[in-house]
């Protein structure tokens, strides 16, 4: 009987180990993917026009600016975004729209 509960120590003892490496792995990974994903995000990318310099014009679709709330803008400004567009496409002609 002795033997039998040895094994099975020896078992558990053996998951625990194979459990703990398992997780300091998931943690070392975790952090290089997200010092990596940090890095391609510290360097925001320039587009090489406004966005405001967007056509109007579309083949047959024609654009108007539309204005934002205040909030959304300042959130916008603040957290994110440099640069952005508010604007309402609509189909010449039909009823359809896109903003």
């Amino acid at each position: 009987m002795q033997s039998a509960s040895k094994t099975v120590s020896k078992t558990y003892q053996r998951i625990w180990i194979i459990s703990l490496l398992l997780l300091i792995a998931s943690g070392v990974t975790f952090r290089l993917l997200a010092r990596t994903i940090q890095s391609l995000f510290a360097n925001p990318i320039t587009l090489p026009r406004a966005l405001s310099e967007f056509p109007y014009q579309i083949v047959n679709w024609s654009g108007t600016d539309t204005t934002l709330p205040t909030t959304t803008r300042e959130y916008m400004e603040t957290n994110f975004a440099d640069d952005y567009l508010s604007r309402r496409y609509e189909q010449i002609g039909g009823r359809q729209f896109v903003d």
